[in-house]
């Protein structure tokens, strides 16, 4: 005997395939349009108050070193750099970015 108590389900909970491809390509909408808008901005002015101590050593790097410093991520075993030879490569890889040719 069935429940007197028993609600009729939503079309999304009895469709959870199409329910679940629809957000995913209502995703993919949303995240294009949204990447076609985008402008990032990475000056020092867009992070840090101008008027602060953190800019103006930012603009005092800037003009001993030159622009916007380079950040380089390493994707590696962190343990394995830093044991045996690891710090050494590592520091011939920066010896090599500062060389004059790159």
């Amino acid at each position: 005997m069935r429940s007197q108590l028993t609600w009729p389900r939503p079309w999304p909970l009895k469709k959870p395939r199409v329910s679940l491809l629809v957000l995913l390509l209502l995703a993919l909408g949303l995240g294009y349009v949204a990447s076609r808008f985008v402008s990032p901005d990475t000056a020092p002015d867009t992070i840090v108050d101008p008027g602060s101590a953190a800019f103006r050593h930012e603009i005092e790097f800037e003009n001993v070193f030159g622009a916007d410093p380079i950040i380089v991520l390493l994707t590696t075993d962190v343990r394995g750099m830093f044991a045996g030879n690891g710090l050494q490569q590592l520091e011939l890889t920066e010896a090599n970015l500062a060389t004059q040719d790159n």
